[in-house]
């Protein structure tokens, strides 16, 4: 999932270089697409990190022997 939002990012940050500077909407729509791009990226870090610490959670009780419902 990370890869097609780096190349989203890539796309965005291109069009905004050939994209003329008088283009005021074009551009503000673009940061909006970076930033929906930056929000999904933090999101994709939490669960990733929630992931992690759950299997590591779940290791530690196996690993000390303590049975799970």
């Amino acid at each position: 999932m990370r890869q097609p939002l780096s190349v989203l990012e890539t796309l965005t940050f291109y069009l905004s270089l050939i994209t003329s500077p008088e283009d005021g909407r074009v551009h503000e729509q673009l940061q909006r697409i970076h930033s929906e791009i930056a929000d999904a990226e933090q999101i994709l870090r939490e669960g990733i990190r929630s992931l992690h610490d759950h299997f590591a959670t779940q290791e530690a009780l196996n690993t000390s022997g303590v049975s799970q419902p």
